[in-house]
């Protein structure tokens, strides 16, 4: 998108939808070290997530502070969503509908950015790196802080968020804690309906998830333990078949069907888009003089690049 850049740049580390990489691993290993060290002293880390953020968000608003913004894509969204779209349900007249005037479209591009642009005056309302240390990603949010600190900062995003149609939901928030002091973080923030939940168990699930992957190998033949009802021959070649085979041979079996569902899928995506996309297009013929093999890629697409160019894909 050739304006999405904008709102890279006007978000930056605040909002980590609008493009930044590898943001979310960074906020996630940055999260889970903080409350590492900080566990024993009654520290917490709120997950939290809003009531279908993306039908309550206050509609002119979010037109306004795009247009403040992100001006460059300001008018598309405003002749986009000024109107309001009507919803006729079976039995319904016309002068019945439903009218869509808040929030936007799911499935519509622009409105994951639109969104990040809509909602990033109330990140920035609410950012405080010395007493706390906040991460938001599109609708969903977490803090870590010590629990006067998540008290307050929860409060605050309640009583700011409505004014953005951002509605947190506190039987969907959960506060993360060392198991020492969940007492005391259920006597303090047990009135705001949340759920507790002690980090042992995070640690429980954690191994237990990386138990099944060590064991994920052994079930899929290795360490010594052989697949079952497998065919003695390879179905393309010929020759012996085992796992490693398998996932090698070019000729039959799961490589060429790895390869030819991502080819495909590919080329239908890019058929979407663009008029002349072909599948398996010949780059070079075959000679028949020194036996030199056919040259044939994958995908070719006409205007990839620069218009009118053929870009071949292999």
């Amino acid at each position: 998108m050739a304006t999405g850049i904008d709102v890279f740049d006007l978000c930056g580390i605040d909002q980590l939808c609008s493009g930044l990489r590898g943001g979310t691993e960074g906020a996630v290993h940055v999260m889970r070290e903080l409350f590492e060290e900080n566990r024993k002293s009654a520290w917490g880390i709120f997950l939290v997530d809003a009531k279908n953020a993306f039908k309550f968000l206050n509609r002119n608003a979010a037109i306004w502070n795009c247009r403040v913004q992100w001006p460059r894509c300001s008018r598309f969204l405003f002749n986009t969503y000024r109107g309001y779209t009507a919803l006729v349900l079976q039995g319904m007249t016309k002068t019945d509908a439903l009218l869509s005037k808040e929030g936007m479209m799911q499935g519509n591009p622009l409105s994951m950015l639109m969104h990040a642009s809509a909602v990033l005056q109330l990140i920035q309302s609410l950012s405080n790196p010395s007493t706390w240390m906040q991460n938001w990603y599109e609708d969903d949010s977490s803090c870590a802080s010590k629990l006067p600190h998540l008290r307050k900062w929860f409060q605050s995003l309640c009583d700011l968020g409505p004014k953005y149609g951002y509605y947190p939901e506190p039987k969907k928030t959960v506060l993360i804690v060392d198991s020492t002091i969940m007492d005391e973080a259920k006597a303090l923030l047990q009135p705001l309906g949340i759920i507790f939940l002690a980090s042992s168990f995070l640690m429980e699930l954690s191994l237990k998830l990386k138990k099944q992957l060590f064991t994920l190998p052994v079930r899929m033949g290795g360490m010594g333990r052989p697949l079952l009802n497998m065919p003695a021959t390879c179905d393309g070649c010929g020759a012996l078949f085992d796992l490693e085979h398998a996932l090698d041979c070019k000729k039959g079996g799961l490589v060429t069907q790895r390869h030819n569902d991502v080819r495909d899928a590919l080329g239908d995506l890019a058929s979407i888009v663009f008029n002349n996309v072909l599948k398996e297009p010949i780059v070079q013929v075959a000679s028949t003089r020194d036996g030199t093999p056919a040259l044939i890629a994958d995908i070719s697409i006409r205007g990839l690049w620069p218009p009118q160019t053929v870009a071949c894909i292999a």
